[in-house]
């Protein structure tokens, strides 16, 4: 005999076919902050009418809209209601990342990391299935002299950085230092180049292609 699943109010409140209506109509079990969110994003969505959209119907799935949520959250830097977010929802099973937004909303370290934010990268490089990285992450730290995010993606993550890191380094002498003791293989690769393709009139949703 299976053993029944657990629920939760949380879960059981985003895991419901019409999402939007319960969001507005039941309040228990998720912050409010959170349950605005929710709202405030789809209703950027409804604008763009994505119930009809063969791209963007997808968020009718609560376990996509919750990722693109989370995505949403972390590009727009509202970094104190993204944990709040993986708190609300500790299971991966929760949550699926969209495949058809740009990756520049996608890559969820790669936000973290412009927001400077090293507690939340850990979280996610923790969370295999949301915690997705590229080499610009270590770029952006290297740029913005967040030498402990440096340090952290050297070590736990294996995307590197490109010369764009040495580059932009240069205004921070402890950061270069690192980068070329620790990561003379990148000193002259090339960098990630993304061309933006507008697409469904909203360029944050159109197709990024990496050059």
């Amino acid at each position: 005999m299976s053993t029944p699943q657990q629920t939760s109010p949380a879960r059981d409140v985003l895991t419901q076919p019409d999402l939007r209506e319960l969001i507005l109509a039941y309040q228990y079990g998720v912050p409010c902050s959170l349950q605005h969110m929710f709202q405030l994003y789809y209703a950027k969505l409804d604008q763009m009418q994505y119930q009809a959209h063969p791209a963007l119907k997808q968020m009718q799935d609560p376990l996509r809209m919750r990722g693109y949520l989370l995505c949403r959250l972390l590009e727009d830097n509202y970094c104190d209601l993204a944990h709040t977010f993986l708190d609300t929802f500790p299971d991966d099973d929760d949550i699926q990342i969209p495949k058809s937004i740009s990756i520049l909303t996608r890559n969820t370290i790669d936000n973290a990391v412009r927001a400077r934010n090293l507690p939340l990268v850990k979280r996610l490089h923790a969370r295999p299935a949301i915690g997705i990285c590229s080499q610009l992450a270590m770029d952006a730290a290297a740029a913005n002299g967040d030498l402990e995010i440096v340090q952290f993606l050297h070590v736990h993550r294996s995307e590197g950085c490109s010369r764009v890191a040495f580059k932009k380094a240069k205004k921070h002498p402890a950061v270069l230092t690192f980068l070329k003791a620790n990561r003379p293989q990148d000193e002259h690769r090339v960098e990630t180049r993304l061309r933006m393709t507008p697409d469904f009139g909203h360029t944050e949703m159109g197709n990024c292609v990496v050059q």
